[in-house]
């Protein structure tokens, strides 16, 4: 991986008095991907009860360089009656380029990793500002990255996905974050960081149609006008 060091010796700094006798090195330079982060949420957007949204979008490449993606941390932010069993998952998708290159579709997309919505499970912590931070580690072969923003991987290459459970209460408001060192290349550590609008529970709209039942008269059954029925003989 390319690394570099930037060093300043003594006597490289001059004044009109005469120069400094003060020396530095900075720590090791590396160099990361390129990535940019947007958010796909609106203000006032919502979801329903079991709804699946692609909330964090992450545009990466590194120009040949053969880098790869180890980790992503992804922030909950409660902001109103929010709880840990409000949301059954929180994942990484990658776009697969198929159709709609760029942005997100869960049937054409590929989902990497998910962590579920568990006190028990490791990957989940509660911070000390009382969010939920859950770590998404890539698995070997979902690591390589793009070479570059161009044909089919044009746009976002990743997604951040929340699934919500049916804990969901209406009013119920969270916000999706990724913290300055939350996108981890094998490279560093990016401090580019990102948070996504309010999102808030609404109810789920059925739209089965009701199943209807109907009973006809039997075969020997004649209707008149009358409210009765004459059966014949």
């Amino acid at each position: 991986r390319d690394t570099f060091i930037l060093n300043i010796p003594a006597k490289a700094v001059q004044f009109s008095d005469g120069a400094s006798d003060e020396a530095d090195t900075a720590a090791a330079i590396r160099i990361l991907p390129r990535l940019s982060m947007s958010d796909s949420s609106v203000s006032g957007d919502s979801m329903a009860l079991g709804d699946t949204k692609a909330v964090i979008n992450l545009n990466i490449s590194d120009n040949g360089r053969s880098l790869r993606l180890d980790s992503v941390v992804v922030t909950i932010v409660p902001v109103a009656n929010f709880t840990l069993q409000d949301l059954a998952a929180v994942e990484l998708w990658i776009d697969s380029g198929l159709q709609d290159t760029g942005l997100f579709s869960a049937a054409s997309d590929g989902l990497i990793v998910s962590v579920p919505s568990l006190a028990s499970d490791s990957r989940v912590k509660l911070n000390t500002a009382g969010n939920y931070v859950y770590t998404l580690s890539l698995p070997t072969t979902g690591r390589a990255l793009p070479h570059s923003n161009a044909d089919t991987h044009g746009g976002s290459d990743y997604f951040i996905v929340v699934r919500t459970s049916n804990s969901l209460s209406v009013g119920d408001q969270f916000k999706v974050a990724v913290n300055a060192g939350g996108v981890n290349f094998d490279s560093g550590a990016s401090q580019k960081s990102i948070t996504s609008n309010t999102i808030k529970a609404t109810t789920a709209v059925d739209l089965t149609p009701p199943t209807l039942s109907i009973s006809f008269p039997g075969v020997n059954t004649i209707l008149t006008n009358n409210v009765d029925a004459i059966k014949s003989a």
